[in-house]
């Protein structure tokens, strides 16, 4: 069982890893005084420029941890500051993830995801990138709105405001897709699996 939770975050590193490790880390202004102070959320984010990845931990082993909530993310940036998600979420006891921000998904920046990031692969066809669904979180994708982008999302609520669109209430499992057509170059797909799904692939 504990191989299966690591595979995520192995193919996370596998796919990924490239990215990540010439990123800075940073820690947050509160964070925990003691190995034992539960009081604050676990977070750090790693960066280069506007873009990285949020690693959020709820876990401490042999421990209960509190549920958090009304949580949000502000993330000062060298360029811009980014609040995720738009709207607060309670993040569950045992939980723990990593959230990316300002991705490059093909053609289309992904603003946030409120979904771990897991593996890509191509094909003739372009690129399909899949997420796992954070329990008790509801999985939003936010891209920031470009010129000629357009957005099919089967069985979800899609919302374009201020220059985001939001993809919300997302079906998950291997026969849903949202697919991404920019105004050039190919289609980009965002598969979002369950937990299940995700550690038995």
């Amino acid at each position: 069982e504990s191989f299966r939770k690591l595979k995520v975050f192995d193919y996370f590193l596998n796919d990924f890893g490239s990215e990540l490790a010439p990123m800075s880390s940073h820690a947050p202004a509160a964070k925990p005084h003691s190995p034992s102070d539960f009081s604050v959320v676990r977070a750090a984010v790693r960066n280069q420029g506007d873009r990285g990845f949020l690693f959020v931990n709820n876990y401490v082993r042999g421990y209960s941890m509190p549920e958090r909530k009304r949580v949000q993310f502000r993330i000062q940036l060298p360029h811009s500051t980014i609040v995720l998600p738009d709207e607060p979420v309670a993040v569950p006891s045992g939980a723990y993830f990593i959230w990316p921000f300002n991705l490059n998904v093909g053609a289309a920046t992904l603003r946030y995801s409120t979904a771990q990031l897991f593996t890509r692969l191509d094909s003739a066809q372009g690129m399909t990138w899949f997420f796992e669904e954070v329990p008790a979180i509801a999985p939003v994708f936010a891209l920031a709105e470009t010129p000629g982008l357009s957005i099919v999302a089967p069985g979800a609520v899609v919302n374009r405001s201020g220059g985001i669109v939001t993809v919300s209430h997302i079906p998950s499992g291997l026969g849903h897709a949202i697919t991404l057509r920019p105004s050039s170059g190919p289609e980009v797909k965002l598969v979002l699996l369950t937990q299940r799904e995700a550690e038995n692939s």
